[in-house]
């Protein structure tokens, strides 16, 4: 995925590193579009994930992995609270998705997956891997602590640029043509440009606006 600064900015703002960043995002388990209920509940039968024994207008009962997997996190005495409310989510026929776009759905289920996967008796990594792609795979596989560093990067350069491009035009001619200036140089790709490289262009055109032409002249 292309990372955006909008997706950490709430975490560069609470000062967290970019390995934290990059351990959250991946922890997230945000997928890239929501998952069709009835979609995953045939999934779920086919893998022997989630299999309905009885339904009726009284009584439902399930059998599959998953519910081996809720039986060992019970006998475990931890909380079960997350798989019982995942099950009644997925069992619920008026609910059409299960919005794992969003990472109070998300982060509880990938949880359970790097718990309990691949247990005897549990689902297996496969298995978890076939919900997943129902959702179009983790929005943040593969992203890491540089790769969060390079959007951190790049934001700064912007930002520095903004600042700068702010300054200018709140000055009279000719820094008008120094905003040009500024202006070109942020829509080039700053990832190749150091933040020391860009603010020395930015102490120049604000030393000799004069000799910078308006962009197309």
């Amino acid at each position: 995925m292309s990372l955006k600064y909008s997706d950490i900015a709430a975490f560069v703002d609470a000062g967290d590193s970019a390995a934290t960043i990059a351990s959250q995002l991946n922890d997230s388990g945000v997928t890239n579009k929501p998952i069709n209920r009835a979609d995953l509940v045939f999934l779920l039968n086919m893998r022997g994930m989630l299999t309905k024994l009885i339904s009726n207008n009284s009584d439902e009962k399930w059998t599959g992995t998953i519910l081996a997997m809720q039986s060992a996190i019970v006998a475990a005495g931890a909380d079960d609270g997350p798989i019982r409310q995942w099950l009644s989510h997925v069992t619920n026929p008026t609910n059409t998705i299960w919005d794992t776009t969003q990472v109070d759905y998300a982060a509880p289920f990938k949880l359970m997956v790097t718990t309990f996967a691949d247990q005897p008796g549990m689902p297996s990594s496969a298995d978890f891997a076939a919900v997943v792609e129902l959702g179009g795979g983790y929005k943040y596989a593969g992203v890491d602590a540089a790769a969060v560093q390079a959007v951190i990067d790049r934001q700064a350069k912007v930002d520095a640029l903004d600042t700068a491009i702010t300054a200018e035009q709140e000055l009279a001619a000719p820094h008008n043509t120094a905003v040009s200036r500024l202006q070109a140089l942020k829509n080039q790709d700053t990832y190749d440009l150091s933040l020391a490289a860009i603010e020395a262009e930015i102490a120049t055109v604000r030393e000799y606006p004069e000799t910078y032409p308006a962009e197309g002249e």
